[in-house]
């Protein structure tokens, strides 16, 4: 069943200057497979593509509007410029340039939730398990990848299309900042972020299109699953703020805690030690890899190899103190 929207909804009005052809009709039948999985949607999964189109009401007079762009467009960005997401990666605590890392990620929204979310995951540290339960070595992300993943869809789905600015997903050495543009619904406050409340989304169409292949749940759940997410991995809850935009701030666990956690070793000091210190010798795991490093101040042959490894590992790195 879809949801009755105003007319003047952005994501209900019509893409300007889009035609039928402007979308990628091969990746309706996909999304029609999956929302029958997993939302026990009505449509046959041969379904043709005006069908799909006209039951999610996503055409007006026959063409299609922005949430159709945003979900199943060729090209979205040359109709919807600004609905690109920016990411970036800092070694500090401090937005500073040349920024280290910066990648602009267009596609629709599904494609951009996605490239989004695997960029933190390049960045963060990770570590993964023994395959003593299973084939597949468990892997656990310093932040985890449910957490990144509802932060992103949520400035995804209720962002302000009409603002010239994009979202921001920006990695710092203590935190990861989600920022998007417009603010809060006039119907909700900071405070009921916390506590149960209904879902009031700033884009249905395209909301709606997020529900089905269950990006999210449409049910004003988002944020609690965030801060019980946060929880249960040790971090701190959420922040949310309104300033220029919406903002989403994810604390980084401090170095020394997350490795204590994950070796069941007590905490160590995040400083590399001073020059007159004795040689101490030090576990580093960077991908399969694991190498034993004394006097790790000044062993220039791991230092080379560890370099080595950073590439090959997609250039994971620990920043301000997370690397050596």
């Amino acid at each position: 069943m879809t949801m009755p929207v105003q007319v003047d909804a952005f994501d209900a009005t019509p893409c300007r200057g889009a035609e039928l052809d402007d979308l990628e009709f091969g990746l309706m039948p996909q999304f029609i497979r999956t929302a029958r999985r997993v939302r026990n949607f009505p449509l046959p999964e041969d379904a043709s593509p005006q069908a799909l189109l006209t039951h999610l009401n996503l055409l007006y007079k026959g063409r299609p509007t922005n949430a159709a762009m945003l979900l199943f467009g060729k090209t979205p960005q040359r109709f919807l410029v600004s609905s690109e997401i920016k990411c970036s990666h800092f070694h500090g605590i401090h937005v500073t340039e040349p920024v280290p890392y910066y990648q602009v990620y267009k596609g629709t929204a599904f494609q951009l939730v996605d490239q989004a979310v695997d960029f933190v995951l390049s960045k963060i540290a990770l570590s993964v398990g023994t395959r003593a339960e299973s084939v597949q070595a468990p892997v656990t992300y310093e932040i985890p990848k449910e957490i990144i993943t509802e932060a992103v869809v949520n400035a995804v789905a209720h962002r302000d299309y009409t603002s010239n600015g994009s979202i921001q997903v920006m990695l710092f050495s203590d935190r990861l900042e989600v920022r998007s543009p417009g603010g809060l619904s006039p119907m909700l406050t900071l405070e009921q972020l916390r506590v149960p409340h209904n879902s009031v989304p700033g884009n249905p169409l395209l909301a709606q299109g997020l529900y089905l292949v269950e990006y999210i749940e449409r049910m004003g759940t988002g944020t609690l699953d965030m801060i019980s997410r946060c929880a249960e991995a040790g971090l701190s809850e959420p922040e949310f703020a309104v300033t220029d935009g919406f903002v989403t701030t994810i604390r980084r666990m401090p170095w020394d805690v997350w490795v204590a956690r994950q070796t069941g070793q007590p905490p160590r000091s995040r400083l590399r030690p001073p020059a007159y210190s004795p040689p101490k010798e030090m576990e580093v795991k960077l991908g399969s890899s694991c190498y034993q490093v004394k006097n790790w101040r000044c062993c220039e042959f791991a230092n080379k190899v560890l370099c080595q490894e950073l590439k090959c590992c997609r250039r994971r790195a620990f920043h301000a103190g997370r690397v050596i």
